[in-house]
């Protein structure tokens, strides 16, 4: 678990695949020696997503759980080849240098509404009633 989502509520819906998913690249690679061999494969990802985060009373911290983003990713899995009973896992995803700096998805807050005071009115209107000329 990432420290960040400590005490919090994570909501995530994938809606829709814009693209495809296609393979961008496949490579293999001995480690060691020849017959330890891992295989990578790269894939890019075109998708709707939804994601909402909530804190710990259960309000609205970060995202909408009701608005999908676009959200395009190149993750890489990785298989150790030489183990018969090896599974695909995730590895990690890269960020390509072209790709847009990274949208902050930044924390929601709720905007306080300002209620005017009815006694500061009065207040005013008595001190202008009460001026006292200092000479």
């Amino acid at each position: 678990m990432w420290e960040e989502l400590n005490l919090k509520s994570l909501r995530w819906q994938f809606v829709e695949s814009v693209e495809p998913a296609r393979v961008v690249q496949m490579r293999t690679s001995s480690v060691m020696q020849e017959d330890n061999i891992f295989a990578q494969v790269t894939v890019r990802m075109h998708t709707k997503q939804k994601l909402a985060i909530y804190d710990q009373f259960g309000r609205l911290y970060m995202g909408n759980e009701t608005v999908p983003r676009d959200v395009l990713e190149y993750i890489v899995y990785e298989k150790h080849l030489s183990n018969l009973y090896g599974k695909w896992r995730l590895h990690g995803k890269i960020r390509p240098c072209w790709l847009s700096a990274k949208d902050n998805v930044l924390p929601t807050f709720v905007k306080p509404s300002v209620c005017p005071n009815a006694t500061q009115e009065i207040d005013v209107q008595l001190e202008e009633q009460n001026i006292i000329s200092v000479e």
